[in-house]
């Protein structure tokens, strides 16, 4: 099967040095999300900033049609979207992020 991982640096605000987190899979292709930010639950969520993140690696689906295209839309490097009546995403900043070798797509912003 093949094995795909995905790592995130990032700097916090009191800090110059970056940390580094990642994540391992061995399943099949599928929906893969490097970040994923996502609004539920009819109420509006707001303040987002997502930033300075190197997200490389990810595998997600890569065929958009059937049966896997809800694997094709929600795999990325990073995703944010909402999902129900009146959940919604707002004041989302997505800046100086380093995307690359992601299935699906490098940056997917749905409502």
């Amino acid at each position: 099967m093949p094995r795909s991982w995905c790592s995130a640096r990032t700097r916090s605000p009191a800090s110059s040095s970056p940390t580094t987190s990642r994540c391992d899979s061995v399943h099949a292709l599928g929906r893969r999300t490097g970040l994923r930010i996502s609004a539920t639950g009819g109420t509006a969520h707001r303040g987002f900033g997502i930033g300075d993140l190197v997200v490389d690696r990810v595998a997600g689906q890569t065929d958009e049609n059937s049966p896997t295209t809800e694997d094709f839309v929600r795999s990325a490097g990073i995703v944010t979207g909402a999902s129900g009546t009146n959940s919604t995403l707002n004041d989302l900043h997505i800046h100086h992020n380093q995307i690359s070798n992601t299935g699906g797509g490098g940056l997917k912003i749905r409502r």
